[in-house]
């Protein structure tokens, strides 16, 4: 009766593992060569979408800015867009002389001014474009819809 243990012979030629090996070191160069012909990383050749960077760093006047560029502020919510909106059409004019008055606003306490501070800009110039574009605090526009709420 033969034996049920047969036994394998497992090793490779000489010539064959020469082959292999020369194979994995071949595949070796080519990525290497690759990796120094793309360059990986973070440097000058990145873009940059400027209108991204213009929006990070602009400033918002809540004299005249619409409710859609105060919703931009972090905390700002739709209903306190509106709120501020609201006030300042009953207040008429400018009504904002500080970042402080905006706490005159109800549902905007000192934290939330503390918040939104870095991105108020309040200006004295009545001509001053808002970020919306409007040119009149008490456009009718101010008080339309949000897009965003859609």
């Amino acid at each position: 009766m033969p034996d049920s243990r047969e036994t394998y012979d497992l090793t490779w030629p000489r010539k064959d593992q020469a082959v292999l090996t020369l194979l994995c070191v071949g595949a070796g160069v080519i990525l290497a060569a690759a990796a120094s012909y793309t360059r990986v990383g973070i440097g000058p050749d990145i873009p940059v979408n400027s209108q991204r960077v213009a929006a990070a760093t602009e400033t918002i006047d809540p004299n005249v800015a619409a409710i859609p560029s105060l919703r931009r502020l972090p905390g700002i919510g739709p209903k306190i867009a509106a709120a501020i909106v609201d006030y300042r059409l009953s207040q008429g004019g400018r009504p904002f002389a500080t970042t402080n008055d905006l706490q005159k606003v109800r549902g905007i306490g000192p934290i939330t001014v503390q918040r939104i501070a870095p991105f108020i800009a309040i200006t004295g110039d009545q001509d001053r474009l808002g970020p919306a574009g409007l040119t009149d605090p008490q456009t009718p526009g101010d008080l339309q819809e949000d897009p965003l709420d859609k």
